[in-house]
């Protein structure tokens, strides 16, 4: 019952925040003659407010109980939480049997009794923003992506492999929970000592063998899962990320091993590959470009088309077939038109015209393409491989073959490739990454890894 009461914290936390604030803007907009029929709605305010700041600490106490927390920020939290409970009551109890007679002077005390409580109520929120997200998260600035740690690597050949790619992956799905501010399973991950220590559950590191680390097992769990690590609301590490971590633990999980000396270097050196390269496309400036025209525009919403600009502040485009359903000549010509300005493009599910891909011409700032369940073809596919900025090429569901990708050996750029349901053969997609390395290629043929728990037989007693 007690761990239930105190899982309510993260709802209940919520009531007095947002009910004293409407108390407190009841109080000033009340002193206003055009609101002062307000006036009557801040003492329940102030009741209803009081009284789930009560249940919100009794709750947050109970879940403290759990553990994990770091005992400063909880001991701040905690006793500002009391003091934000009892000033609210004050407040009510103030407001309802105020025992000073003169009117104004009761009006002053009660506004500076309201801007104490909001101080303590904004305090409160922060040692909790604190305790959740890590100490001083609404001041510091924006984490570090682990990609630009990476890209800070002089030779990635002789990289540290635990301190410059496993720490950093570390830093940025697990540290949040798992740090020195932060115990969650008594496990601390932000260095060496906390990881080798453990948790409450014992290692989580079995040097050499992935499939029984708990570090590297709860990644793998499937994501509905209780015990899945990180929790689903979080940001989950990718692919590439969990090979890192399997791979770093089958070469026995060194903590100052360098990449020269790992056996099998393929999972890390396509990660540095990938990563490096996926932050040259996010810092790459995108020239300023004056807008389209306007009546080429006009025409193509007329005939159902989808435009809208890449950004707010940009003259980039968006287009969108998909709703369409086919493309034709004219329409591609209109395309052409304004081929300099289109960044993303969706031809989801639409019937192609016959040399319909040539007529759009160069599309020279293209960066998304999607061609999914279209009629795309391989003759298609020459004109693509022209689009040198292109990243991403969605062809699932198509007629597209090995023929079809051959080409897209010259698309430097490119990061992700779609073939799932198409002709392409296993062989002809190993042939492409040997190409570029630093693609993600999805085929749709998923193997999940081996788990000894995978063996477990469960047997109901008699």
């Amino acid at each position: 019952m007690d761990l239930f009461v105190g899982r309510l914290h993260p709802l209940l936390v919520h009531l007095p925040i947002g009910i004293l604030i409407l108390a407190f803007l009841f109080e000033i907009l009340s002193r206003f003659k055009a609101y002062k029929t307000l006036k009557v709605a801040v003492r329940p305010a102030l009741f209803w407010g009081a009284g789930s700041a009560i249940a919100a600490g009794v709750s947050g106490y109970w879940l403290s109980q759990e553990g994990g927390y770091d005992d400063r920020l909880l001991r701040f939290h905690q006793y500002l939480g009391i003091g934000t409970a009892v000033m609210a009551l004050l407040l009510y109890l103030h407001r309802k049997y105020s025992i000073i007679p003169d009117k104004q002077s009761r009006g002053r005390v009660r506004l500076w009794l309201f801007v104490a409580l909001m101080a303590l109520l904004f305090a409160t929120g922060h040692f909790g923003g604190s305790l959740t997200h890590g100490d001083n998260f609404l001041f510091s600035a924006a984490s570090v992506d682990s990609v630009a740690v990476i890209l800070q690597v002089a030779d990635p050949e002789h990289a540290k492999v635990y301190d410059e790619i496993v720490q950093p992956i570390l830093e940025r799905k697990c540290v949040g929970c798992h740090s020195t501010k932060k115990q969650k399973g008594q496990l601390q991950l932000e260095g060496q000592k906390g990881i080798e220590r453990g948790g409450k559950h014992g290692a989580v590191l079995v040097a050499g063998h992935p499939e029984v680390s708990e570090l590297y097992k709860r990644i793998v769990l499937s994501v509905e899962t209780e015990h899945h690590m990180p929790p689903r609301e979080r940001p989950q590490l990718s692919s590439l990320e969990t090979n890192v971590i399997r791979s770093w633990i089958e070469e026995g999980a060194s903590f100052d091993k360098g990449l020269n000396e790992f056996q099998d270097k393929r999972a890390i050196v396509l990660f540095i590959k990938f990563n490096s390269k996926k932050q040259a496309s996010t810092t790459r400036q995108i020239t300023k470009i004056e807008p389209a025209d306007p009546s080429v525009l006009d025409q193509l919403r007329k005939q159902g088309v989808q435009v809208v600009p890449w950004s707010v502040a940009s003259n980039y485009l968006v287009v969108s077939f998909a709703t369409k359903k086919s493309i034709t000549h004219e329409e591609a010509v209109l395309l052409n038109a304004i081929s300099s300005h289109i960044i993303e493009l969706d031809f989801s599910g639409c019937t192609i015209a016959p040399d319909v891909v040539r007529d759009m011409g160069t599309l020279p700032e293209l960066r998304k393409l999607e061609l999914q369940r279209s009629t795309v073809t391989d003759r298609d596919m020459q004109q693509i491989i022209g689009w040198r900025k292109l990243e991403l090429l969605n062809l699932t569901a198509t007629q597209i073959s090995d023929n079809g990708i051959q080409g897209l050996k010259n698309l430097a750029a490119l990061l992700k490739l779609y073939v799932y349901q198409t002709h392409c053969t296993a062989l002809g997609c190993e042939s492409l990454q040997k190409e570029l390395p630093s693609i993600q290629i999805d085929s749709g043929h998923y193997e999940l890894p081996f788990l000894v728990s995978d063996t477990v037989l469960y047997r109901r007693h008699k």
